[in-house]
């Protein structure tokens, strides 16, 4: 039981990891006010980020059994759970782009208005995070869960490189912008290890 769940362990260490990284570096670069308009979007798109960990959940059991029974069939149903994902995904996106000024002012008040352009670039993130949820759990089911290990460095890493490089000019936009790179980047790794496994 410890040697399958390690990687689960060392997985969600690396993700806290890398959510509070964004705010940590934006502190040593820009002011505490940067850092507050920026908590304010992280704070709705880590609730967003609970959709598809509910999704993935529910068809666990459906991923488990077809794994032995079907690999084909597995195969669709890894397709249709990631589509519906993305019916889930670009919805959220799109409306969360297009009503973002006012949904932080609604939620947060109008002195944090600056975290809106800092939320439409984060509500990308959700076309890779989507996907990754259900491809995490395709790993689980061959018992690959030790790539997560290397999917989440990825990310992590990719995380602190472009934060380095983009916050000290843009502020939070930058900071935006690194953790949209660092996830499709860590997304690629995960996409590739899924098609060589399934």
């Amino acid at each position: 039981l410890l040697i399958s769940l390690w990687p689960f362990a060392i997985t969600n260490v690396l993700g806290v990891l890398m959510i509070n990284t964004d705010i940590i570096m934006l502190g040593w670069f820009r002011s505490s006010e940067e850092v507050g308009w920026y908590s304010a979007p992280q704070r709705i798109i880590q609730l967003i980020y609970l959709i598809p960990t509910v999704m993935a959940v529910s068809i666990l059991p459906l991923f488990s059994r077809l794994a032995v029974q079907s690999k084909e069939k597995l195969t669709q149903a890894i397709e249709q759970s990631i589509s519906a994902v993305y019916m889930a995904a670009f919805p959220i996106a799109t409306g969360g782009i297009i009503v973002a000024v006012p949904l932080i002012a609604f939620l947060f008040g109008d002195q944090f208005v600056h975290g809106a352009v800092p939320l439409q670039i984060l509500l990308l993130t959700l076309l890779a995070d989507f996907s990754a949820v259900i491809l995490s759990f395709v790993l689980i089911v061959y018992d690959h869960q030790r790539n997560l290990v290397v999917y989440s460095a990825v990310g992590g890493f990719m995380n602190v490189v472009l934060n380095l490089l983009l916050i000290p000019r843009f502020g939070i936009i930058g900071c935006s912008f690194a953790t949209l790179g660092a996830q499709l980047l860590s997304n690629a790794y995960l996409q590739y290890i899924v098609r060589r496994t399934n």
